[in-house]
C-alpha cells in the first residue's frame, strides 16, 4: 500500500513538471528601471536623446526579461509643447540601432504616457542591464525657455510586456544604482537656442532699410497722392504767372 502511494505521488510530481511552459527554475525575479537625463538640448538638433534608460534584470541564471514596449511620460512646460518634438523613437544606446521603426515611430510626444511598442521583444538576460535611449529631433523654433519633464515610470509599464523566456508576467521595480541607492526614473531637459517662432500664418514687419526708400504698397499710395497734389500746386502757379504776364 505505502509502495503505490509513492508510486502515485512519484507518478504526479512527473506530471506537473511536465508541463509545457511551467518552470520552477530560470525564473527573472524583476526587471529594474531607472534613467538619466541631459541638462539642455539645443534648438534645431536631430537625432538627440532626451533620455536614457537603464534596464536590468535579476533572477535564475539562464532566463531572461523580454521587454515588448517601454511607456514614456512627458510633461511640457516654458512654452514648450507637442511641436517641439519630432520623429521620436527608441535606439540602443550603445550601437544606435533603433529598436522602433515605421508605424513604431511617434511624430512627437504628447503630454502624459507614451507607449513606444519595440518592432521586437528587447531581451535582458539575468544578471545583466541594456541601455537605451529615448531619441527625437528638436523644431528650432521651440520656446528659449522651453523645457520637457521625462519620466520611465515602472507602474507605468503594460501589463505582460515584460515576460520571462518562460512567458511568465514580470513586474517591473525601480533599480538602483551601483551604490546601493534608488534609480532616478525621472528628469528634467532645457531646450537652448530657440527662435520661439510661433508656426502658423502670422505675418512679421519687413522693417526698412537706411537711405532706400520704403517700397511698401500703403506708403506708395500716399506718394502718389503727395505728387498728384504737388503738380496740381505746380499747374496752379503756372497759369498765375500766365495770367499776371497777358495783363501787362
Amino acid at each position: 500500500m505505502k509502495l503505490r502511494n509513492k508510486v502515485s505521488l512519484s507518478l504526479a510530481i512527473a506530471a506537473i513538471v511536465a508541463i509545457p511552459g511551467l518552470s520552477f527554475a530560470q525564473v527573472a525575479s524583476g526587471l529594474g528601471v531607472g534613467m538619466t537625463t541631459p541638462a539642455s538640448v539645443a534648438a534645431g538638433s536631430t537625432n538627440v536623446a532626451i533620455a536614457n534608460i537603464n534596464l536590468s534584470a535579476t533572477g535564475t541564471a539562464g532566463d531572461t526579461a523580454r521587454i515588448a514596449s517601454i511607456p514614456v511620460a512627458v510633461s511640457f512646460g516654458g512654452g514648450a509643447n507637442a511641436s517641439s518634438l519630432e520623429n521620436c523613437r527608441i535606439v540602443n544606446t550603445g550601437t544606435g540601432a533603433s529598436l522602433t521603426t515605421g508605424n513604431n515611430v511617434l511624430v512627437g510626444l504628447l503630454n502624459g504616457t507614451n507607449i513606444f511598442v519595440l518592432d521586437t521583444p528587447l531581451v535582458v538576460g539575468n544578471g545583466t542591464s541594456t541601455n537605451v535611449s529615448l531619441v527625437c529631433n528638436v523644431t528650432a523654433d521651440v520656446s528659449p525657455t522651453g523645457t520637457i519633464t521625462v519620466s520611465v515610470l515602472p507602474s507605468s509599464f503594460v501589463p505582460n510586456s515584460v515576460t520571462t523566456s518562460a512567458g511568465g508576467a514580470i513586474s517591473p521595480t525601480t533599480g538602483t544604482t551601483s551604490t546601493g541607492s534608488a534609480a532616478m526614473t525621472s528628469g528634467t531637459v532645457a531646450f537652448t537656442g530657440g527662435t520661439g517662432a510661433t508656426t502658423g500664418t502670422g505675418t512679421t514687419d519687413p522693417g526698412t532699410t537706411p537711405g532706400l526708400p520704403n517700397t511698401g504698397s500703403g506708403d506708395g499710395l500716399l506718394n502718389t497722392a503727395f505728387l498728384l497734389a504737388s503738380l496740381a500746386v505746380i499747374g496752379s502757379g503756372v497759369y498765375l504767372l500766365k495770367r499776371n504776364y497777358s495783363t501787362k
